[in-house]
């Protein structure tokens, strides 16, 4: 089976379309599959960013330059039309509506009459709501998805989202991210005293600096929570993607600049021993597609306070396995926080749920079966 993943960005650019296009088509290589990707050099989109060159890439990498424009955040991938045209494969999976990598596949695919997948990460928040996004929805972003054989959602929420703004599709399958469980079966060594954290009560956000993660919401609740518990510190994790100036500025301007630290990006075993030694993990994002960060904290047995909207609710069972906040209700979010800083039976409670459900029922091994699965499927069909 020779399957082709395309998408705009790939890791070492982050994210999590990144990231759960890489461990797909890592893990299905391990199961002896033929499986490559065609994507772009960028680091970010908008604004364009190049990744560091030359990049050590597998044979199984191919990088496209990519067309940029400055107007609008469409970048368009050199030559992809024609490496897709030319090279032998059975699937054609591509990823993220909205974007060129997928609305040129699904055309390749359909010329060339190959099963076609598509992962759109469908949202139609924020930016999407302008014009020129609505027009592209309506005029060519339909002919994507239903040009699908197959289209695969990461939560019930990004379905809903689809049948409301009335998206045809022939199939959709349910396959969300996923964790490797035995990462967190062993303690990861503490990082917070060589980032200069020692005794204090540690709020843990990880995610792109980026508006639509809400970090913002987090500095503004600092000043409440620290009134209770003055020893309280924020440790954010992250890549800037635009957003990390104006957040520094709101720290000095509410008093908590000295109670937040910001870390940029860091290894995967410094994240895992950060949720590991972490008191709460925050994420108040506006809107998260899904939230694998959700699940690595309670993997790890942080407790969490998340925002009651987008695909997070899907994530985290509010008072099941941690604690949900009103969208962009500051005091809500401190009060949630509190909760958990003043009863440790109820955050150990919910992060022994929260560890249980993450290690069972989110699997990278159960996601990469389901999509093997429907596959296989689609080429019986096709036989």
């Amino acid at each position: 089976m020779k399957i082709v993943h395309t998408l705009l960005r790939y890791p070492p650019a982050t994210g999590g379309v990144e990231e759960y296009t890489h461990e797909l088509v890592e893990r299905l290589r391990e199961k002896g599959e033929d499986v490559s990707v065609e994507t772009t050099n960028l680091k970010t989109h908008h604004p364009p960013t190049l990744l560091p060159s030359p990049l050590d890439d597998p044979p199984h990498i191919h990088r496209h330059a990519a067309q940029t424009f400055d107007a609008i955040g469409y970048p368009i991938p050199q030559g992809l039309k024609e490496e897709l045209s030319a090279m032998p494969m059975d699937i054609l999976h591509a990823h993220a509506f909205w974007y060129a990598p997928a609305d040129i596949a699904a055309r390749v695919a359909k010329r060339r009459n190959i099963a076609f997948v598509l992962n759109p990460y469908y949202t139609n928040a924020g930016n999407r709501h302008a014009v020129k996004w609505q027009l592209y929805r309506i005029l060519y972003g339909r002919a994507t998805v239903a040009a699908a054989d197959a289209v695969v959602v990461i939560s019930p929420f990004e379905r809903e989202q689809l049948q409301k703004d009335r998206f045809l599709f022939q199939r959709v399958e349910l396959i969300p991210p996923g964790i490797d469980a035995s990462e967190f079966q062993q303690s990861a060594p503490n990082p917070f005293p060589q980032w200069g954290i020692n005794h204090r009560d540690i709020l843990l956000f990880a995610g792109r600096i980026a508006r639509a993660k809400g970090v913002d919401l987090l500095l503004r609740a600092l000043p409440r929570i620290r009134r209770q518990c003055p020893n309280t510190h924020a440790v954010i994790i992250g890549e800037d993607f635009g957003f990390r100036s104006e957040c520094e500025v709101l720290a000095t301007e509410l008093g908590v600049a000295d109670a937040v630290t910001w870390t940029g990006k860091v290894s995967r075993s410094e994240l895992l021993g950060a949720y590991e030694h972490a008191r709460v993990f925050v994420l108040p994002s506006r809107f998260e597609a899904f939230g694998i960060v959700l699940l690595e904290a309670g993997a790890s047995g942080c407790p969490v306070v998340a925002t009651r909207g987008s695909a997070i609710p899907y994530v985290v069972r509010d008072e099941e396995t941690g604690l949900l906040f009103e969208p962009d209700d500051v005091a809500d979010l401190a009060k949630k926080v509190l909760a958990l800083l003043h009863n440790p039976t109820l955050a150990k409670r919910l992060s022994e749920r929260a560890k249980d459900r993450a290690r069972t029922e989110f699997t990278w091994d159960k996601s990469v079966t389901k999509l093997h699965a429907l596959y296989t499927d689609l080429l019986k069909k096709r036989a």
